[in-house]
């Protein structure tokens, strides 16, 4: 009697369509080496995009003898809820467990808390290889012969398997989409067909050498890293692109440029790029310690236009936050050599810095100094969206040990930085159709660092304010051009702008609307941080708004709809304080260069200063005069915030979602006009 299995995973961050990489993978490789092969039947390859209803559904007509899942953090909560109703619908079908996020290492009673799992995978095993022995063997009495899993009895006690995988010697599966095309092709094409985005996540490579404490990746521990013969890789990459038509490629490889065969591989997308015009974007993790490697891949890339993004990987830049974590980075200068190389060959190089809160040996002060580094090598200090440390189960920091050297204490649940769609909002409202922002799958009880040794749960909080108005004062041109002057003239760094700021708007600003939107964050901050009821860091601002913001998001708006109060506020400040009445001129610039909600696309915007800022910003030559500018962003385009009325909440909706959360680079890019020009 045929016998059914089935497989499911969750996608993060994905787009309209994702091929079912790891599905392809387990079932080539099993169609290869498995000694059953005849019994199983492969069921549904796409449960993904289904809701849980239809999953349910499709068990009925068919029922699981085994059902795995590949459990990650953004995906655990909507997994862990479909296992358990698989398992109390369907007793004696076997429920396995792969993926990172699973704390059963360093938790005895695992089993005994998600009672509906039987069998978990060792966070580096290799799934095809233990999962063929699974197949092979069920139904059996145990599992010690299955390589590098964890098990449980009818007691429910933890049970470590005593067999082992040689990864070395691990044969990757070849032609992995190509041997399941029969069925896997005609949704593909139901998906082209109606004009969705196609995207695969694919690994070149398996492992990583390096030992970040945060990082679940091989454990936390380092380990070997064992590469897909690169004629396999090439076969794979040449089907998706000329058979499947993807748009979108990540390679999930740890590091990517490790190897020189890498630089060969992205020679041979490109050719791909100027034969068939795909795929649109190549998205990779690079390689922590191969600059000159990442630098030749980097341009082949932007060269074919298959890149939209140059991420700097920073996570701290303090020496001891660097030793605790054992991180391992390419110089920051380095990167700034690409960057530099970069720009100088290509228009458009947006730049992304990767920024971890809360980790050990951080202090109020180093954050301060680590925007500094940052500005005086080059870099936006708003072009980044720190995350909160997470302690993830698999990660060297997640064990006790560990915990205790740092003095960790955290709290259950995340502190999102992503805007997310109401569950109970009015889907008639046009800005959701707009706006791009999704619903979070991360698991809400989820650990989140708030203190350590060296900085308390108050100062944790503080570093957040920071992050929150760095990221704040980039849209409405802070970093850009007022912080440009003054550092060119007066040699001040952002530290000096922003203690001054975030020391400011603890006292208020004098302006009511800016004020009571600090309140409010400050307040839901620390709501969050100690009342165990407010699971959600989100800010809602009222019951017509379709989604939640994030604080910094909340901040931001704040500053936009009256970026004229501000900038008198500081214009006031510092033209008082450095005794230069231009900072005045300045700032009545920026504030008319900056598409704020009370811009008109309709009738565009003319205004005049007495120097000449532009030319300034490009030339560093400061002209006095009487200058004519003008800006006319999003004219013709279809657009509608300007349609409400000034200072309504429907046109604040209607600018967040199609001006604040819209960005050819990311969401914190600079608001100056596009199209700022001087008339006379």
């Amino acid at each position: 009697m045929m016998k059914n299995f089935y497989f499911m995973t969750q996608h993060s961050f994905a787009g309209d369509f994702v091929m079912p990489y790891l599905w392809c993978s387990l079932k080539t490789y099993y169609e290869k080496n498995g000694q059953q092969k005849e019994n199983w039947n492969w069921k549904d390859p796409f449960l993904y995009e289904k809701t849980d209803n239809e999953i349910f559904e499709l068990l009925e007509k068919d029922p699981p003898n085994v059902f795995g899942f590949s459990v990650y953090v953004w995906n655990e909560d909507r997994l862990d809820r479909i296992a358990k109703h698989v398992k109390e619908k369907y007793p004696t079908c076997l429920i396995v467990y792969g993926g990172p996020q699973q704390n059963v290492k360093h938790d005895s009673s695992y089993f005994m808390k998600k009672d509906w799992v039987d069998i978990s995978l060792f966070t580096d095993a290799y799934g095809e290889v233990v999962l063929t022995k699974i197949l092979d063997l069920y139904p059996a009495e145990n599992y010690w012969q299955v390589p590098s899993i964890y098990f449980t009895d009818i007691t429910r006690k933890r049970l470590k398997s005593l067999a082992s995988v040689d990864k070395r010697a691990f044969k990757w599966p070849s032609k992995i989409f190509q041997s399941q095309e029969h069925i896997i092709l005609d949704r593909i094409n139901q998906a082209k067909s109606l004009g969705e985005d196609l995207q695969v996540f694919y690994e070149t490579s398996r492992g990583c050498p390096y030992s970040c404490i945060y990082c679940e990746w091989g454990g936390g521990v380092g380990g070997k890293v064992v590469k897909r013969p690169y004629e396999d890789t090439v076969e794979d990459i040449n089907w998706l692109i000329n058979t499947a038509g993807i748009n979108g490629l990540d390679i999930v490889d740890a590091n990517f440029g490790m190897f020189k065969e890498d630089i060969d591989l992205a020679k041979h997308i490109a050719m791909l790029k100027r034969k068939t015009g795909l795929p649109n974007n190549v998205d990779i993790d690079s390689a922590k310690n191969h600059p000159d490697n990442l630098l030749k891949i980097k341009d082949i890339l932007w060269e074919h236009d298959l890149a939209t993004v140059y991420t700097v990987s920073l996570q701290t830049l303090n020496e001891e936050a660097r030793r605790n974590i054992k991180r391992i980075d390419i110089p920051l200068e380095k990167h700034m050599e690409c960057i530099q190389y970069l720009k100088s060959k290509y228009t458009n190089v947006p730049v992304y810095i990767e920024r971890i809160i809360g980790l050990p040996g951080e202090t109020v002060e180093s954050i301060y100094k680590q925007l500094d580094i940052i500005y005086n090598i080059g870099l936006e200090i708003g072009t980044s969206k720190p995350v909160p440390w997470v302690l993830l189960p698999e990660a060297e920091a997640f064990d006790p040990i560990v915990r205790n050297k740092f003095k960790l204490n955290t709290v259950n649940k995340l502190f999102d930085f992503n805007p997310k769609l109401k569950d109970n909002r009015d889907l008639s409202y046009p800005a959701d159709k707009i706006s791009v922002v999704s619903n979070s799958w991360v698991n809400p009880e989820i650990e989140t660092v708030v203190e350590s040794y060296s900085y308390s749960s108050d100062q944790w909080l503080e570093m957040r304010h920071i992050f929150d108005w760095t990221l704040a004062g980039q849209p409405i041109g802070l970093n850009n051009y007022f912080l440009k002057y003054l550092h060119t003239e007066y040699d001040v760094l952002p530290s000096d702008i922003y203690k001054i700021l975030l020391e400011k708007s603890k006292i208020g600003f004098g302006i009511d609307a800016i004020d009571d939107t600090i309140a409010i964050e400050r307040k839901h901050s620390r709501e969050w941080l100690v009342n165990n009821n407010v699971r959600d860091a989100l800010i809602d601002l009222g019951p017509s708004w379709p989604l939640l913001l994030p604080t910094q998001n909340v901040l931001s708006l704040a500053l936009l709809k009256n970026i004229r109060k501000f900038y008198n506020f500081v214009a006031e400040l510092f033209s008082k304080k450095y005794d230069d009445t231009k900072i005045i001129d300045l700032s009545n610039w920026i504030v008319n260069s900056v598409i704020d909600p009370s811009y008109n696309p309709d009738n565009g915007r003319t205004f005049t200063s007495e120097y000449n800022w532009l030319a300034y910003f490009s030339t560093g030559s400061l002209e006095k005069g009487n200058y004519k500018f003008s800006i006319d962003d999003h004219k013709n385009s279809y657009v509608w915030w300007h349609k409400f009325a000034d200072g309504t909440t429907d046109r604040d909706i209607a600018y967040v979602c199609q001006v604040m959360l819209k960005s050819s680079s990311d969401t914190y890019s600079t608001k100056i006009a596009s199209t700022l020009r001087l008339v006379t």
